[in-house]
């Protein structure tokens, strides 16, 4: 099963290598929040208090999940191109394992996605952040399993849906919520309303969120950290799983 998925993900990476301008043209709106919207927080930090240190400490961990969720919640988008072409057919016709594909699949989402954080984080160093090295590592592998979750329940709705236009307004319509109640650019706790701190406390990238910026500021392994390793790892696996039956189930 080795050899079979990195046969495939060498094909995968050579069709990404091929669109390589479009992965980074998406990185155009992370880079403007960072350029144009962090000036404005950062002058509200100081007038409000209520983030302590540096904001590029606060913000940059909040657009690492951004990036990384959008990066990948269309990722179906191709296996749907390659269902219409026939090559996806043509995948199952050959001895090939459904986990194979699944996970050739995968891991090219999650070399995409690193590369992604690599060029913003590259991009906040020069605006003057400082982070630790141990908790940038830790906090990659919190990235790794969201790759592998979004990922896993994007080519699970893409073999379901088969139709680009309902793909993207499906994830939209769940992704958007729950990025804007993670506390992603703004602290969910300038909230008056009972009604966004409970939905907050309900959503996992909440924690995501929060583990990364304790882990990138050197705060160690909190019990934050250790929540948002479990919420993400049940996803990630519950994901892949429903990812590689669908593969298996899917009718050409």
């Amino acid at each position: 099963m080795m050899q079979q998925t990195w046969v495939l993900f060498q094909s995968h990476v050579a069709e990404m290598l091929r669109s390589f301008i479009w992965a980074l043209i998406s990185l155009f709106e992370p880079i403007c929040y960072l350029l144009l919207f962090f000036p404005l927080l950062n002058g509200m930090a100081s007038n409000l208090l209520f983030i302590e240190g540096n904001a590029l400490d606060f913000f940059v961990p909040g657009l690492m999940i951004m990036v990384t969720i959008y990066s990948v919640m269309t990722s179906g988008m191709s296996v749907i191109g390659q269902i219409k072409s026939g090559v996806f057919e043509q995948w199952q016709a050959s001895p090939s394992s459904r986990i194979a594909m699944t996970f050739s699949l995968l891991l090219r989402d999650v070399i995409s996605t690193l590369m992604r954080i690599g060029i913003l984080l590259i991009v906040a160093v020069c605006m003057g952040m400082k982070f630790s090295w141990f908790g940038f590592v830790m906090c990659s592998l919190l990235v790794v399993l969201i790759v592998l979750f979004m990922s896993s329940i994007s080519y699970a709705l893409a073999c379901m849906m088969r139709d680009e236009g309902s793909l993207a307004a499906l994830t939209n319509f769940l992704v958007l919520p729950l990025l804007l109640l993670s506390g992603i650019l703004m602290p969910l706790e300038l909230s008056s309303s009972r009604v966004i701190s409970f939905l907050g406390k309900i959503n996992p990238f909440t924690y995501v969120v929060d583990a990364c910026r304790a882990l990138m500021t050197g705060g160690g392994l909190t019990p934050t950290v250790g929540i948002a390793y479990a919420v993400t790892g049940i996803l990630a696996l519950g994901g892949i799983w429903w990812a590689t039956r669908t593969f298996s189930k899917l009718t050409i």
